[in-house]
């Protein structure tokens, strides 16, 4: 991170992922124990879960078989029920957990790649001190990334549904042509709302922004690095999902207890190590985007926004903006 602007913002595909990897190779000891403390609990809980909510939906299944071969059974009717209460009760820990880990994993990150920008001394107990604070701020930005989400999935659905009903009944596979093009843009848009939450939680650390102004901001500085930012957040996608198709396949099966384990370990190691780079990534791909546009980071109010979450910080100046500034040249 040591590079000038003028370098920095010519930054590509290749030279973002070289130099993610020279952070993790040079601070491998700070980053080694966020890994541990936050981000392997984090692939652990993530993959435990498929599994045990796959068998909590198969058992489920198989007593509704039984059940409809069985009438007014009312054992196997409470079974089933308690059955469903206990995945849901799973769900909803599960993403509880995964928020709290992830946006904590996230805080730490950002927080030691903008450290390293500015030459700040990094400590692994001065990076998990900031951690609560930064979390607070990532948690907006995320309940807003979710609202948007929710109301587009809604929205593209709906309109899916309609489209389909309108033309489906005249010819069946020209409905189902326009259905699938629907999917496609929705798959398509929701990927773009990934992307924009991909910088935005950086901006939401580094700036004094959150929530939909930080996303709106994110939305422009992706502007321009499009043909760099969308393949970095395809490979890092294809890759999460690949290991989570292995695992599915093969793991959640059980084929044996020897492959079971052995292959279980190597996808719990790959997804902590993807989603260690995937946030280095993240961090990086931030400050090229804002070089690009020629967006002067003033190192010096960068270090004092981010003392500021430091515990016991004192404010230096009254009323002073710690915000990055914004110089356009």
């Amino acid at each position: 991170m040591d590079l000038p602007p003028e370098e920095m913002r010519f930054m590509g595909f290749v030279s973002i992922f070289k130099e993610s990897f020279k952070i993790i190779g040079k601070y491998r000891k700070v980053l080694s124990l966020i890994t541990v403390t936050l981000i392997f609990p984090l692939a652990l809980i993530f993959l435990v879960q498929i599994q045990v909510a796959d068998h909590l939906r198969y058992a489920i299944y198989r007593h509704e078989e039984r059940l409809e071969h069985k009438k007014h059974n009312s054992r196997l009717s409470d079974l089933i029920t308690s059955e469903r209460i206990g995945y849901v009760v799973l769900k909803v820990l599960y993403y509880a957990i995964l928020l709290v880990l992830a946006n904590l994993a996230m805080s730490a990150v950002v927080y030691l790649v903008a450290s390293i920008y500015t030459v700040k001394p990094i400590s692994f107990k001065k990076v998990m001190g900031i951690v609560p604070k930064v979390w607070k701020r990532l948690s907006v930005t995320l309940c807003w990334v979710f609202l948007i989400s929710f109301i587009y999935a809604c929205f593209t659905l709906g309109f899916s549904i309609i489209i389909y009903g309108v033309v489906g009944w005249q010819s069946e596979a020209f409905g189902l042509t326009v259905f699938i093009i629907s999917f496609i843009a929705h798959f398509v848009g929701f990927a773009y709302l990934c992307i924009i939450w991909y910088l935005a939680s950086v901006i939401t650390v580094l700036e004094d922004l959150k929530g939909i102004s930080a996303m709106v901001k994110a939305k422009d500085l992706i502007q321009g690095k499009k043909k760099v930012v969308v393949p970095i957040f395809l490979l890092l996608a294809a890759v999460y999902y690949g290991v989570l198709l292995v695992y599915e396949i093969f793991v959640v099966f059980e084929w044996n207890s020897f492959f079971l384990f052995g292959l279980g370990t190597v996808c719990v190691v790959l997804l902590t190590f993807l989603f260690l780079l995937g946030l280095v990534v993240q961090s990086v791909t931030y400050f090229v985007c804002k070089t690009y546009h020629c967006e002067h980071i003033d190192k010096p109010a960068l270090a004092e926004h981010l003392e500021a979450f430091a515990p016991n910080y004192e404010q230096m100046k009254e009323g002073k903006d710690v915000q990055m500034n914004q110089v356009y040249v």
